[in-house]
């Protein structure tokens, strides 16, 4: 009696046992079948992921991009502020400088025309030759004899739109300066 219980009772923790293997074995195939399907939904899905990724990507991509562009631009506009100020400062400097002309004879006369053009204003003749001054002290003359300037002082400034030279300019030294619109 007492073999045939303990026989019972060690069939029926065998029992137990294989139904436990066999409830986890059930477990087990139920959770592959899941991660089986959830893997064939995934990859009905890749391409979609795909996509998204690539889009993600171009957008972190079009985000540097506007990025460096924006930072390129402000560079370009400081270095052209610099070269504006940079140009401003010399041609600043241009006008305080002088620009000496050794002119002979009728040179000027063809000078002049030239440079009122490039100067588009006026043309700032500074007469600096103590003996032109002595000689021929009305050089300088206005439009049609206007504003005939007779008694200059020497390094004197004359400024005048036109200007109409005398006879026998030979080798003077004249200093002329142009006023740009700034």
């Amino acid at each position: 009696m007492k073999r045939r219980r303990l026989w019972l009772r060690l069939e029926q923790s065998q029992r137990q046992r294989l139904q436990r293997q066999l409830l986890q074995r059930q477990l087990l195939q139920r959770q592959l079948l899941l991660q089986v399907q959830q893997l064939q939904q995934a990859l009905k899905h890749l391409p979609l992921l795909k996509r998204l990724r690539r889009q993600q990507h171009l957008q972190q991509l079009r985000r540097a991009l506007h990025h460096k562009l924006q930072q390129h631009q402000k560079q370009q506009a400081h270095q052209q502020l610099q070269l504006l100020k940079l140009h401003k400062h010399r041609l600043q400097r241009l006008l305080k400088q002088v620009i000496l002309l050794k002119l002979r004879n009728h040179a000027f006369v063809h000078v002049v025309p030239f440079l009122q053009q490039m100067a588009s204003a006026h043309v700032l003749l500074i007469l600096n030759s103590k003996m032109l001054l002595k000689r021929q002290p009305s050089i300088v003359q206005g439009k049609r004899g206007k504003n005939k300037v007779t008694q200059v002082q020497f390094g004197s400034i004359v400024m005048v739109q036109s200007i109409t030279i005398t006879k026998k300019m030979q080798n003077v030294l004249l200093m002329l300066m142009f006023t740009f619109s700034m």
